[in-house]
């Protein structure tokens, strides 16, 4: 079944048929498909497939044989260039979908910039990137947010007076650690340690008996999934019981089996939409692309597939009003409003998503359950 969603892309133009014969577009997507990461990017990869494909007949009607691209870079920061460049040095791409996070957008943001290619992210968070004045535009609110977002919860629902603030040493989780950290102080609660562990899982120990000995009463934890659950099995394994925060790093459905009955209780954040798979909507938009997806692929999206659906989509729209060169789809871009299936798009002058909503999940019996916004949450 067609999703109301691209109906709504694919009926909202009357523009009449372009050229005497097809004008080949090809729509990519770069990330990982392939590779330790493929997780998370395959279902990214996918959806943008996904999106190609239902929007192609009516695209054919209009003039234009709609094609998708992969392009793998294993969200390897060493292959990134080299994949950039034969994104961009195919005459055929006017956007793209991509860089999936923050590790391959900064070797290719001067890449995709220098060629005037718009770059939509689905994951890549750091705030930073947008300082740069690459054509990225972030289809998720930044890291910024998504500390403030924790910090809150940290104050206001856990209450905690003392908290423990750890990160990977990597640009997003040191980040978002920091702006944790800020938070905590403006609002009175004590930050007992704050410090930069290997990004490389290993034995914690002296991290740990340093956490256990400060009082505190809870661990903010900024990285990745492999930190995290390596983080957290470790504390649980040395008697630590008080409550572990972290970012959209560990929302990941091996979070709770490999962090061990530990995880229990654990709060992330995240700026990606809650799938079904995380006890999110049943029925609408979202549900319908859930349901697509799955029909496809014989499994459910992940965390961040559905952003990279909406922003194929993005691209489409442009295709259908018209937008057939780069510059006039990054002039696009830059000043849509478009309703996709996780979220309301339009973007700040650098590239920003204008709001700053969140979405709150708990680890309960097992497995990651979504609780709710942030503005719903968080009072």
């Amino acid at each position: 079944m067609l999703l109301a969603v691209v109906a709504l892309v694919i009926t909202g133009y009357s523009q009449p048929g372009i050229g005497a014969g097809p004008k080949t577009i090809k729509i990519p997507y770069m990330g990982a498909i392939t590779g330790p990461f493929a997780a998370v990017g395959l279902p990214m990869a996918n959806s943008v497939q996904l999106a190609v494909e239902l929007a192609k007949q009516k695209l054919a009607q209009k003039g234009i044989d709609l094609q998708y691209m992969p392009a793998d870079d294993q969200m390897d920061a060493a292959q990134t260039p080299q994949v950039a460049r034969n994104v961009v040095q195919e005459p055929n791409v006017l956007a793209a979908v991509g860089p999936m996070f923050g590790i391959d957008v900064n070797p290719a943001g001067p890449i995709f910039t220098q060629a005037g290619v718009a770059m939509l992210t689905p994951g890549a968070s750091a705030a930073i990137l947008s300082t740069h004045g690459w054509t990225m535009f972030r289809m998720i609110p930044n890291d910024d947010t998504q500390g403030t977002v924790g910090a809150n919860y940290i104050i206001k629902v856990l209450k905690l007076p003392k908290v423990a603030v750890i990160d990977d040493s990597t640009q997003y989780g040191h980040g978002v650690a920091l702006v944790v950290v800020d938070k905590l102080k403006a609002s009175g609660v004590a930050v007992t340690n704050m410090e930069s562990i290997a990004s490389t899982p290993g034995d914690y120990s002296a991290t740990i008996s340093k956490i256990l000995t400060s009082g505190a009463a809870g661990v903010f934890m900024g990285g990745s999934i492999t930190t995290q659950y390596t983080l957290m099995r470790q504390l649980r394994d040395k008697g630590f019981k008080g409550a572990y925060v972290a970012p959209d790093g560990a929302l990941n459905p091996d979070f709770p089996e490999k962090s061990g009955p530990g995880s229990e209780g654990a709060i992330i954040t995240c700026q990606c939409a809650p799938v079904p798979a995380y006890g999110g909507p049943a029925s609408g938009p979202l549900a319908e692309y859930v349901t697509a997806y799955t029909a496809k692929y014989h499994q459910e999206p992940q965390a961040y597939s559905p952003e990279a659906f909406d922003a194929a989509n993005l691209i489409i729209s442009g295709l259908l009003a018209g937008k057939l060169d780069r510059p006039s789809m990054l002039a696009y871009i830059k000043t849509i409003k478009f309703k996709g299936v996780a979220n309301a798009y339009s973007f700040q002058s650098n590239g920003e998503l204008n709001g700053t909503n969140m979405n709150i999940y708990k680890v309960q019996n097992g497995k990651i359950l979504w609780l709710g916004t942030s503005d719903n949450l968080i009072r």
